[in-house]
């Protein structure tokens, strides 16, 4: 017995042959459509190489700056004499600045521990200091009168 079947877009007679013929077919069709995806993996890319060693060698070029200060008292607590409690400040320092400038040289590395170099460098200060003498007689620590 030959019964058709309409499933839209495919007709198909199922009888024995015609089934198996079919059955063949569609297996065939599956195959082809398939087969791309079957294919074999692509090659994994290669890793991408390490960055390079960092290197020392070369010249440079850089400037400095900053600042300074003082403040500070010499005391006759310190000396190994007495100063009978009279007047143990002997002298006093104050300053304040800025200070700056610039270097300039060239380092070679020679392996991986090493570095070999030659360097200029060139500071100016503008540090001022103030110093306040305070005259004592050191035999006795008592003031020396005008």
């Amino acid at each position: 017995m030959l019964k058709i079947r309409n499933w839209g877009f495919l007709q198909m007679k199922q009888s024995g042959v015609a089934m198996k013929r079919t059955l063949i077919i569609v297996a065939a069709l599956a195959t082809l459509i398939g087969t791309p995806a079957l294919a074999a993996d692509m090659a994994l890319k290669a890793p991408p190489p390490p960055p390079p060693a960092p290197s020392w060698t070369g010249f440079y070029i850089g400037v400095h700056a900053g600042g300074g200060w003082n403040r500070g008292n010499l005391r006759a607590d310190y000396l190994p004499f007495p100063t009978f409690g009279v007047n143990p400040t002997l002298a006093t320092s104050t300053g304040s600045g800025a200070l700056g400038g610039g270097q300039v040289g060239y380092n070679w590395q020679a392996g991986p521990n090493w570095v070999v170099g030659v360097e200029g460098d060139i500071s100016k200060t503008g540090i001022n200091s103030t110093l306040i003498v305070i005259p004592t007689a050191f035999a006795t620590g008592l003031p020396i009168p005008a």
